[in-house]
């Protein structure tokens, strides 16, 4: 009994005779251009004793247990080594690469599959000088068949090309072996009568031709029935039948036409309108493919009424635009019944009505089948939609879509119509199409009880498919060696099923589709289509690994996202959770734990080859990352534990954690049993085991003391612990870019908030274990407190703080991910950072205090924590590791502004102004760079004026100002910030017309920054300020001026008089007078208005101004002169002294001007002494 349940293949259940030959040899064609293909000449006899590569080519001798036969095994398909090549055909397929440097088989080769009555089977593989004839034995499928080897018909010499001859096998039925035909292309025909004469040189054999025209060759041999072919060429059709020769016995060939029973008087050619007249609309095309389809039992009258035959065959004939069906007559006689357009039928059914020019389509016809309706389904390819702008070109040619169209035929009305939407077939071929066979397929009619299954079986040079439209389902499989090929198939009937047999260059091989399993997926098409992806991904790992499996697996680039969301997660799940289907028993939990992590690795490898992976949501891919991520965790919890139980002969924290979980479960179990049992089939739920684990060590979560600590039980948590987060980590970061992830859009289970609560508490735990063991081993020598328990809780301590600094740190990257969701993430989100900000330095300084500084300033280095960088490098011990400032330097020079704006922070934080501020030199650009992006903070003003911007500095003085509450500092400010405002220069006049005051300016800027700087000011100096600054809301400092003049005893009265003359002109050119003497001005009231608006009232009405120092305007306008200026600034340069000289006389002339006048100075001193009397 073979594996496939049937006895070599079982009995036929059909005719008694042989079924269709369904031979590639027949067809050499182009899959774009339909062309006929040659190859060059040459000596290919396999040589004698030629070495063969049996590893390329077939299956290792060796290895001939029922397993290694097998390649593929599914709940929808099976494929099975059927049978190995002979060793002579191997040779010759080998051979043939190293001679003509062409690939093996795919130019100089052709074979086909024949199948007759029991049901037994045949290879045959022709070369351009032999036929190699085997019988395929399924018992013996690793040992080399006994190979018929013929002589093949002599090559056209006058040709520059050699092509292969065609080739089929004649059934006499089962009694004796079937006989062989051979065609050339010049249309030779050989024929034996029995393959055994192969086995004695074959050199007996009777000889025919095919009646040709000039340049006509024949492109392919069908056979019809058992003893009937179809010879073609691109324009006619030959009938040859094998006879028996009267009076001998013997059988011979016989050629003949078809011609047309409805036209007897003519060629039979007619209706195909090809001789010469190319123009005619009725011109059918090139013939592409001959199919026969079983009549049973016809019985067709001729037009006189006698009995033409007792059986006919209906046989379509498929060009490159049409399709015919035609009776013919075993016994003789052919008629073409319908002849029918399609190309145009199926060109509008692709563009489906949107408007296209249909020829960019290039739509070629490539075989012809008929279904369970005995309808014809045709296989064409097209170029794709998407590249309809592009002309195709030879070398760069684009993608072929492949796809089956079904059709109805309605013999009474003679219609045929497309009855079904058109199936696109997996298959996609790209350029070079030279190199491949015609692609070809058969309609596999499978009844089950009521329903039939549609499934068809289509075959390209590289790769093969079964699918169906109903329901749908697809499964294709490649071969994986690029030299090798499929030359054809052939379907067998057995008692139990049907298997295709498809050849190769290297082997048979049997595929059985489980048809009733592919029917079931009726019930839910998505699981079903999930079912065959999963099925695809299973195969790929468990069978594509055999170094001599022909098949390598891959995803279809049709397979839809969803049902490839649904098998991966399903193939991750068996993995993880010990799917017998997947995983195989191993007594080595370690060894097998390993085993499926690379499992999982490899799962996400292959979904990505095949390029799916980006099909599979971001979401979807987290979750296949994350059950990997568990079972790196659990693989790191086994080796721990084995480790520790070798150290201390004990397991039982782990152990007791296992049971207490599995107890929760419903699902109790004890010692090694329940360990095995958690790590098979437990570890989605690996995180459950924390909080248990935490809770054996601390088990009401109190505030921690030394006397609760069972440091035994903590040494061990820990390292579960570490070993299940580390593990997990590592993972995630070696192989995050494997699953094509960037931001997070899952949160990581390992950040979920109960399990960073345990891991905290761990530490918390850990941190004072640490600290009470060493003063417990400093005082009694306790044995808990030796120097080892102590530094191995040192290094628990820098794991558990790493966990969690990349635990807290995963969950914010996650956060910041997600979008807003009403708010409530970005209120999270803020919880989070202000928990882990708070937390850190607890974590940092716990670490320093376990004398792991080191490591506390790698985890801020690593998590840029720039803040605690900064204050770890100013701790006292890290200055004894590297001095502060070199370490300062180092970060200033990796991290750049990053780090300096922390750093500024922390400066000015911890009240360490001066640190700051002696890096102005050497990191200005830095410290820049920080006030810019802070300049509202409160000593920002120090940096201004550090830079001379006067303007700034008092901005940032005056707002601060404003915010204080304190009366003495905001005093301070504010005067600080009329200093800087004064830094900035003098104001200009209202109507800006003292223009180019460029050494009055000068002076004026000087004394301020004297001042700013803590440098005293002389008294006219000070009357400069505070009469040359905008006093726009500040009249009072035009009295303080005058008022420090009067009342100086240092000036001379000269001197005095000449400041007071300055301070009044500055007065009264405060305000636009043209503006107030404008004759738009109509009433009084509105002149009062504008008159008690001016710096002149508010100077006269102030009740600080003394009467003495009252100048008019006329008085005023008296400039100094060159030998004042020289006594007011000794040492000036004569050049600087005529520039002072010009300043003020412009200042005088604008005063004549358009300053007021000494009726308006009266004016205004009468209406300012009212109103202070009233």
């Amino acid at each position: 009994m073979s594996p496939f349940g049937t006895p070599g293949y079982g009995s036929s259940q059909g005719s008694p005779h042989a079924s269709g030959s369904i031979t590639g040899s027949s067809r050499i064609r182009s899959p774009r251009f339909g062309a006929t293909q040659r190859v060059l000449g040459g000596s290919l006899s396999p040589g004698r004793g030629m070495e063969v590569d049996s590893g390329r080519f077939s299956v290792e001798r060796g290895k001939q247990s029922e397993e290694a036969r097998v390649f593929a095994v599914s709940d929808t398909l099976s494929i099975r080594l059927a049978s190995s090549l002979p060793v002579e055909a191997q040779q010759a397929i080998h051979a043939s690469g190293k001679l003509v440097h062409l690939h093996p088989s795919r130019d100089i080769f052709t074979g086909s599959i024949h199948v007759f009555h029991g049901p037994v089977s045949y290879g045959v593989i022709v070369s351009v000088q032999t036929c190699f004839v085997w019988k395929i034995d399924f018992q013996s499928a690793f040992h080399s068949p006994t190979c018929y080897i013929f002589p093949v018909p002599p090559p056209d010499l006058s040709s520059t090309y050699m092509t292969v001859p065609f080739a089929s096998l004649v059934s006499f039925g089962s009694s004796r072996e079937p006989g062989l035909i051979m065609v050339s292309d010049s249309g030779e025909i050989r024929f034996w009568d029995s393959i055994g004469i192969g086995l004695a040189g074959a050199e007996r054999f009777s000889t025919t031709r095919v009646d040709l025209a000039v340049d006509e060759m024949v492109c392919g041999l069908e056979r019809i029935d058992a003893m009937v072919f179809v010879a073609r060429t691109k324009t006619r059709l030959h009938r040859l039948t094998v006879t028996a020769r009267p009076g001998t016995g013997r059988f011979v060939v016989v050629s003949a036409p078809f011609i047309d029973a409805e036209s007897r008087g003519s060629s039979w050619i007619d209706p195909f309108r090809i001789l010469q007249k190319r123009s005619n609309p009725r011109d059918s095309g090139d013939i592409v493919t001959v199919v026969s389809s079983y009549d049973s039992q016809a019985i067709v009258k001729a037009k006189d009424g006698a009995v033409r035959s007792h059986e006919e065959r209906s046989i379509w004939v498929l060009t490159n635009r049409n399709l015919m069906q035609w009776r013919v007559g075993i016994a003789g006689g052919e008629q073409c019944t319908h002849n029918f357009e399609v190309r145009s039928i199926i060109a509008d059914a692709i563009v489906n009505g949107v408007e296209n020019d249909k020829n960019l389509l290039d739509i070629e016809l490539l075989d012809v089948s008929v279904d369970n309706a005995q309808d014809p389904t045709i296989l064409i390819s097209h170029a794709p939609l998407a590249s309809r702008s592009s002309l195709p070109n030879f070398i760069t040619a684009p993608l072929r879509v492949y796809a089956l169209v079904r059709f109805s035929l309605s013999p009474e009305l003679g219609t045929l119509k497309i009855k079904k939407e058109i199936e696109i077939l997996p298959y996609e071929l790209a350029a070079d199409p030279r190199r491949a066979l015609a692609p070809r397929f058969k309609v596999l009619q499978n009844s089950l009880s009521d329903n039939v299954l549609e499934l068809t079986f289509s075959q390209f040079s590289d790769a093969f498919a079964f699918s169906s439209l109903e329901p749908p389902y697809q499964e294709q499989l490649h071969l994986k060696n690029a030299d090798d090929m499929i030359f054809g198939f052939n379907v067998v009937n057995g008692i139990d099923g049907r298997d295709v047999l498809l050849l190769t260059t290297g082997m048979v091989l049997a595929a059985r589709p489980h048809v009733g399993n592919i029917f079931q997926m009726k019930d839910d098409v998505i699981i079903g289509k999930a079912k065959v992806l999963k099925s695809t991904i299973r195969q790929a790992m468990k069978y594509g690994i055999k170094p001599e499996n022909p098949l390598r697996f891959q995803l279809p680039g049709m397979a839809d996202g969803e049902s490839l969301k649904t098998a991966a997660e399903q193939m991750s799940h068996a993995f993880l959770t010990s799917d017998p289907d997947v995983v195989t028993t191993s007594l080595s939990m370690g060894s097998q734990l390993a085993s499926r992590e690379s499992s999982l690795k490899a799962l996400v490898t292959f979904i990505g080859e095949s390029g799916g992976l980006m099909k599979l949501s971001s979401t979807t891919r987290e979750h296949l990352l994350a059950d990997a991520e568990k079972l790196a965790a659990a693989r790191g919890i086994w080796a721990r534990e084995n480790e520790q139980s070798q150290r201390s002969g004990s397991l039982n924290l782990l152990t007791s954690t296992v049971e207490a979980y599995l107890k929760s479960t419903g699902n109790p179990g004890q010692g090694a049993e329940a360990l095995r049992s958690f790590f098979s089939s437990h570890i989605p739920h690996i995180t459950a085991l924390v909080p248990l684990i935490v809770g054996q060590v601390q088990p009401e979560k109190t505030p921690v003391t030394s006397q609760q600590i069972n440091l035994k039980l903590l040494l061990q948590a820990n390292e579960l612990i570490e070993a299940l987060f580390s593990n997990a980590f590592t993972y995630r970061s070696n192989n995050r870019a494997t699953y094509q992830l960037t931001q997070p859009h899952v949160q990581p289970w390992t950040s979920d908030s109960s399990l960073i609560q345990e891991l905290r508490y761990l530490f918390e735990v850990t941190a004072v274990a640490r600290t009470q063991t060493h003063a417990t081993s400093s005082s009694d020598g306790d044995n808990f407190g030796a120097p080892s328990i102590r530094e191995e809780l040192t290094r628990q301590l820098r794991e558990l703080a790493s966990s969690l600094f990349k635990a807290y740190s995963d969950r914010l990257e996650f956060l910041e991910s997600r979008p807003l969701e009403g708010g409530t993430n970005h209120r999270e989100r803020n919880r989070v950072e202000e928990e882990f900000q708070s937390l850190r330095p607890m974590i940092l300084d716990n670490l320093v205090r376990s004398n792991n500084i080191q490591y506390a300033f790698r985890l801020a280095e690593t998590y840029r924590d720039f803040d605690a960088l900064s204050d770890l490098s100013y701790h006292a011990f890290a200055d004894k590791l590297v001095p502060t400032s070199d370490r300062i330097r180092n970060y200033i020079h990796r991290f750049r502004g990053d780090f300096t704006s922390q750093l500024y922070k922390w400066y000015i934080e911890q009240g360490k102004l001066k640190l700051l501020f002696d890096q102005e030199v050497e990191y200005a650009e830095y410290i820049d760079m920080f006030f810019s992006q802070n300049p509202s903070l409160r000593v920002a003003w120090i940096h201004n004026i550090q830079k001379k911007d006067y303007q700034h500095a008092a901005s940032a003085l005056l707002k601060e100002a404003e915010s204080e509450t304190d009366r003495e500092a905001k005093h301070l400010m504010l005067s600080i910030g009329k200093l800087a405002t004064m830094a900035e220069g003098p104001a200009a006049t209202p109507q800006d017309k003292v223009q180019g005051k460029s050494t009055l300016d000068s002076l004026f800027q000087r004394n301020v920054r004297k001042l700013l700087h803590g440098d005293a000011l002389g008294e006219e100096d000070a009357v400069d300020i505070l009469s040359m600054k905008d006093n726009t809301k500040h009249s009072c400092d035009f009295i303080d001026a005058l008022n420090i003049l009067l009342n100086s005893p240092y000036l001379s009265d000269g001197r005095k008089k000449e400041a007071l003359r300055n301070v009044w002109r500055r007065i009264f050119l405060h305000d636009d007078w043209k503006d107030i003497h404008d004759a738009a001005i109509k009433t009084d009231y509105e002149l009062m208005a504008k008159l008690r608006k001016t710096q002149l009232y508010q100077v006269l009405s102030s009740p600080g101004l003394s009467r003495n120092s009252l100048i008019p305007p006329s008085e005023a306008t008296e400039a100094p002169n060159g030998e004042e200026i020289r006594l007011r600034w000794p040492g000036m340069a004569s050049n600087q002294i005529q520039e002072l000289v010009r300043d003020y006389e412009r200042e005088c002339q604008v005063l004549l001007d358009d300053g007021p006048s000494d009726t308006d100075f009266t004016h205004v001193r009468n209406m300012a002494e009212e109103d202070i009397s009233r």
